[in-house]
């Protein structure tokens, strides 16, 4: 008679192992990631100034350089319409002086006209 200790043990089924992640051909040292995260980091640093104030304005926070530009492009606005209401006046004032003109001639023209 056999007893279990004479009996072969069946070999371990692929589940009753752990699992062992397939070695990759390139390994990932911290060194490696700190180097990138460093290019990144300079990569935007230096890009910033050119998206900056648009991704914070987009987001509804206001730079002081956004509030400048701002508030130039209002003083410019305001100096449009001042500029355009100075165009009216001057246009309204040429032709008042160009009818005054035509009156002082004609009136010129009748005193000429009457005997002395």
């Amino acid at each position: 008679m056999t007893t279990k200790e004479d009996q072969p043990t069946p070999p371990d089924s692929p589940a009753d192992e752990p699992y062992q992640p397939p070695a990759s051909a390139e390994r990932h040292t911290p060194a490696r990631h700190s180097l990138a995260l460093a290019v990144a980091a300079l990569a935007i640093a230096l890009t910033a100034p050119f998206w900056e104030d648009g991704a914070l304005s987009t987001l509804g926070i206001h730079t002081p350089l956004g509030r400048a530009a701002q508030q130039n492009t209002l003083a410019v606005m305001r100096q449009d319409g001042r500029t355009e209401d100075m165009s009216r006046r001057l246009a309204a004032a040429t032709a008042q002086l160009a009818k005054q003109q035509a009156e002082l001639t004609a009136a010129m023209q009748r005193s000429d006209a009457r005997p002395h």
